[in-house]
């Protein structure tokens, strides 16, 4: 791959594309990303709690404006013979499909259908409420994501990454039909968006036909904001701690950090470091807690925002064994903040 392989953009409406070319490939993914999520949700109130969230799964449904169902809409993207899903975090919204290569066209036509926003059928709110509602209690019986969420609340607590995305109960009972669509049209917007197309295609004619769909919708001039945060490094202790009560066969136990952010000039420093302590079968956090067998699992997960960060480890083990896993923990902690780096080790967590 080169440089030629990849290029960014703009429509008329100024939405930006990233066109990302693999000769080789018989399929094709286009995927429309908003910068929006949870973050966006933060004091405005208990019934827009996760409602980012709840739109993912809303768009999906069509409008009977365009002529879509819940049903045609399924459909349609089981014709273009890919997949498709999407996912919404804390500052981003993103929906996507793949397809063979010959369906480009056709599944371009479905997405622009899909963003002419419409009234919200009553009906169909009232389903995926049900929906996502099932889908958060769920994630209430899994103690270690459950010890995750309460860990990232914890290091982000009083800012707006403290919102959880998936909602919560309270608010997914809450939120009323013309909230989310008050919401869909603050937030999601063109100016507030942007493409790709990542395969084998033309790129010129891609980009023309992007532009008389996607680019004929209207963008304003701003883009709606969230709050931002800063990171201010610590020379003295601030443990807090977290308990999550669950009848379960193991302990869970998890450490939280807070980090610089993505535009930091750390961010390739923190990455290295990151992958080393959590990346693959040889990283500290499997070779310390788990090939040792000390733990039954060990796990992380890793989010850089434009303004802050964190990384979550999460470990489980049997009771009988928790002593012994809180020190192995400890004792990997500290030899992470304490190595030296050599040219070899850095050389080899960069290439990772």
């Amino acid at each position: 791959m080169t440089d030629d392989n990849f290029e960014v953009r703009k429509l008329k409406n100024g939405t930006p594309v990233l066109l990302a070319t693999f000769p080789d490939s018989e399929t094709v993914t286009i995927g429309i990303s908003y910068n929006v999520g949870g973050r966006n949700e933060f004091n405005r109130g208990v019934e827009f709690d996760g409602v980012s969230h709840f739109l993912e799964h809303q768009f999906f449904k069509g409008n009977p404006e365009t002529g879509l169902t819940p049903l045609t809409v399924n459909q349609a993207f089981d014709s273009l013979g890919g997949m498709t899903n999407a996912f919404t975090m804390e500052d981003t919204t993103c929906y996507f499909v793949k397809c063979l290569k010959t369906e480009l066209d056709n599944a371009i036509d479905l997405w622009d259908k899909l963003l002419n926003f419409g009234e919200i059928d009553q009906k169909e709110f009232d389903k995926e409420a049900f929906v996502v509602k099932q889908e958060f209690r769920r994630m209430e019986d899994s103690p270690p994501f459950l010890l995750y969420t309460k860990i990232k609340k914890q290091l982000h607590l009083g800012t707006s990454l403290e919102m959880d995305v998936i909602g919560n109960e309270e608010s997914l009972s809450k939120i009323k039909l013309h909230q989310m669509e008050e919401y869909r049209n603050e937030h999601y917007g063109m100016e507030n968006a942007a493409l790709m197309v990542l395969g084998n295609y033309n790129k010129d004619y891609v980009y023309k036909k992007l532009n008389d769909t996607f680019g004929t919708k209207p963008a304003r001039s701003e883009k709606p904001k969230y709050e931002l945060t800063t990171f201010t490094p610590s020379t003295e202790s601030n443990f807090k701690v977290v308990k999550v009560e669950k009848q379960t066969p193991l302990v869970f136990f998890g450490l939280g950090i807070k980090t610089p952010g993505a535009l930091s000039e750390d961010r390739a420093a923190l990455e290295i470091i990151m992958s080393y302590l959590t990346l693959g079968k040889s990283s500290l956090l499997q070779e310390k807690l788990v090939r040792t067998g000390i733990c039954a699992f060990a796990s992380s997960f890793t989010e850089l925002y434009e303004d802050v960060g964190n990384i979550v480890l999460l470990a489980g083990t049997p009771l009988d064994m928790y002593p012994q896993a809180h020190e192995a923990s400890l004792k990997m902690l500290y030899q992470l903040l304490t190595m030296e780096w050599s040219q070899q080790r850095l050389d080899r967590k960069s290439v990772v």
